[in-house]
C-alpha cells in the first residue's frame, strides 16, 4: 500500500503529459510506496483524479495558475527579479558579476565599474534589451523590445552589471537543477559570423552609439550538450539559495581571461525542463541531440522526486 502522494502539476508549454507519465513510471518502479497523480494546470483534472489522504508533496515546474492542492506541501516555480536572485546568491557566497540597480528615480554611481557595463531589465528574459554600454552613457529609458515591454509595462528598473568577457564570440552555459540535483547542461555559442570581440574592451564604435548585443543566444547560435562537473557543482550550490523552488535553470559565464565562473541568472520561474517543451524540442531537433539520452534525465528526476517525497511530504 502507498504511504505517500506525489502530485505533479504540468503545463504543456513547460512539460508534456506524456513526459510526466514517463517520469511517473520511473517513480512507481523505484518507489512503490509513492502514489503518483498528474494534474494539468488550470484544468479540472483534480475532479477526476483525486489525491488519496496521505502525506503529499506537489511538484509544479512552473507557477501554479489553476486550482491549488489543499493538502501537503507545494513546490512550484516562482517569478523573481534578477536583483532578488543576485541578492540571494550573494548571501551564500556564489559569484555574481558586480551589479547595481538603476531606476527611473535613482541613478547609481558607476565610477568604480569598468568602462563598459551590461545593462538589462530587472524583470525580463530571452536576452531581451540586454546590451553592453560605455558606463558614462548609461541612462534610464523605457524598454524597446516587445517582450520587455510586455513584462515591465514600460515601468522598467535596470540592472547595471560588470561585463564578463567569455571570448571572441559570447559563450554561456545552462544547467537545469531539480531540488539541487543537476539534471542536464548545455553550452550556447553565439553566431561565429557576428562581429568578433578580440578583448574585453573591444567595443569602440559599437557600444558608444547605443549598445550591441552580448548574449550568446540568438540567430545563428549553436547549442550543444556538455558534461562538466565544475558547472554542475556551481549549479548545485546556487540552488541552495532557493530551497523552496524545485526547478531552476542556472545560467553561467566563464571569464575567458581568468577562468572564473559567474552565475548571471537562475530562471526561478521554472520554465527550464526542456525535454518536451516547444522550445526544448526545437533546440534538440535543430542541433541533433537528445537531453534524456545524454543525461538520463527522467530516471534521475524520478529518484530525486522520490527522495523529496519521502523527506518533505506533509
Amino acid at each position: 500500500m502507498p504511504s505517500y502522494n506525489l502530485l505533479v502539476i504540468y503545463n504543456p508549454q513547460i512539460i508534456e503529459r506524456w513526459d510526466c507519465e514517463r517520469v511517473a513510471e520511473y517513480v512507481r518502479e523505484i518507489a512503490p510506496d509513492i502514489h503518483t497523480t498528474l494534474w494539468r494546470d488550470g484544468s479540472s483534472d483534480w475532479q477526476k483524479c483525486p489525491v488519496p489522504a496521505l502525506p503529499t508533496l506537489t511538484f509544479s515546474p512552473g507557477p501554479v495558475t489553476g486550482r491549488r492542492p489543499t493538502q501537503g506541501v507545494v513546490f512550484e516555480g516562482r517569478s523573481l527579479r534578477k536583483s532578488e536572485e543576485y541578492a540571494a546568491l550573494e548571501r551564500i557566497g556564489v559569484n555574481v558579476p558586480r551589479w547595481t540597480l538603476y531606476t527611473s528615480t535613482s541613478a547609481p554611481d558607476l565610477g568604480s565599474f569598468d568602462r563598459y557595463v551590461v545593462v538589462k531589465p530587472d524583470v525580463g528574459g530571452r536576452g531581451a534589451d540586454v546590451k553592453i554600454k560605455r558606463k558614462g552613457r548609461v541612462r534610464w529609458s523605457a524598454p524597446t523590445t516587445d517582450l520587455a515591454k510586455h513584462v515591465t509595462r514600460d515601468s522598467c528598473d535596470w540592472i547595471v552589471q560588470e561585463f564578463v568577457y567569455t571570448g571572441v564570440h559570447p559563450v554561456s552555459y545552462r544547467v537545469a537543477s531539480l531540488f539541487g540535483e543537476p539534471l542536464w547542461s548545455w553550452r550556447v555559442q553565439a553566431d561565429s559570423g557576428r562581429r568578433p570581440l578580440r578583448h574585453r574592451f573591444d567595443f569602440a564604435g559599437a557600444a558608444d552609439g547605443g549598445g550591441m548585443s552580448i548574449v550568446s543566444s540568438g540567430k545563428g547560435c549553436v547549442f550543444s550538450p556538455i558534461h562538466d562537473p565544475t558547472l554542475s557543482g556551481l549549479a548545485r550550490t546556487a540552488h541552495q539559495a532557493f530551497p523552496d523552488i524545485p526547478l531552476i535553470g542556472v545560467d553561467i559565464l566563464r571569464d575567458a581571461d581568468t577562468g572564473r565562473l559567474y552565475v548571471i541568472e537562475v530562471n526561478a520561474i521554472g520554465w527550464t525542463w526542456h525535454l518536451s517543451s516547444p522550445v526544448g524540442r526545437n533546440i534538440q531537433q535543430q542541433f541533433g541531440f537528445d537531453l534524456d539520452a545524454a543525461f538520463q534525465v527522467r530516471r534521475r528526476a524520478a529518484r530525486v522526486l522520490a527522495d523529496q517525497v519521502r523527506s518533505r511530504a506533509a
